[in-house]
């Protein structure tokens, strides 16, 4: 009884759609269907999020009729058969276009390996779209970056001559950015040094306002359409400082240790 209830007043809402995240019941289901309304079961954790954030419906942990506020709005629902699995699309704007990738590999291993870079995918045009903020690729954002720590370190010198641990942190940290630019080259060593692979690229940059990227397949810098997300970036950044951070002291404990 208390079930047919439920279906009821979810039928007298005008309801269309009810997804779960376990399963519904039997009797609730058929009652639904009589009526044109879509029961969704068993919807994981990883899918219920998406279905609340595209149709704005608020969850609902307790089994009664929700109210009128805490319904959402989906435009259409479509079942989409992959191979022999179904999926269902529901679009809260039906003009939107989706689009399936499908993912084949020879073993286990390449679609681990595949599902790992179609989510490295998914996750940098997620924050391309929510954050459109780009920075300079090939090298171009560290090499300004090390140039600007180093004139940072040169003021905080000549503010504070007596405490030289500032400057040399700083001078550290620009090496670093470089080693960044350094490491898009494997030949360096070989065919030229440090150094004048650095020098090419600043020479490049003081005779023009034209941005040049090093270009591995050339091993030269060029002018690269290559743009980094600020986002990526930034924190990739923050991460490596985190980390020497760490070692340095992990490396100071084992000496006072000692």
């Amino acid at each position: 009884k208390m079930v047919e209830e439920i279906g009821l007043g979810l039928i007298k809402l005008g309801v269309k759609l009810v997804a779960s995240q376990k399963r519904i019941h039997p009797r609730l289901q058929e009652l639904l269907l009589q009526h044109g309304v879509l029961p969704l079961e068993r919807l994981s954790i990883r899918h219920i999020g998406a279905v609340q954030t595209i149709s704005g419906a608020k969850m609902q942990s307790t089994f009664c009729v929700p109210c009128a506020s805490n319904l959402g709005h989906i435009d259409s629902v479509t079942l989409s058969p992959v191979l022999v699995d179904r999926y269902y699309i529901l679009l809260h704007n039906d003009k939107v276009t989706i689009s399936t990738l499908l993912l084949c590999g020879v073993d286990s291993f390449a679609m681990d390996e595949l599902r790992t870079v179609v989510d490295n995918c998914v996750t940098v045009l997620k924050h391309l779209l929510t954050e459109s903020v780009l920075v300079a690729g090939g090298g171009i954002t560290e090499l300004f970056l090390a140039a600007h720590v180093r004139k940072c370190a040169k003021t905080w010198q000549e503010a504070n001559p007596d405490q030289c641990k500032m400057t040399v942190a700083l001078e550290n940290f620009a090496c670093a950015l470089e080693n960044a630019v350094i490491a898009l080259e494997p030949r360096c060593g070989r065919n030229f040094t440090r150094e004048e692979m650095l020098e090419r690229m600043h020479k490049l940059h003081e005779s023009s306002d034209i941005l040049y990227g090093w270009d591995p397949l050339s091993s030269h810098p060029v002018v690269l359409p290559a743009l980094d997300l600020k986002r990526a970036k930034c924190g990739a950044l923050v991460r490596a400082v985190e980390v020497s951070s760490i070692l340095f002291r992990i490396r100071g404990t084992v000496i006072d240790t000692r």
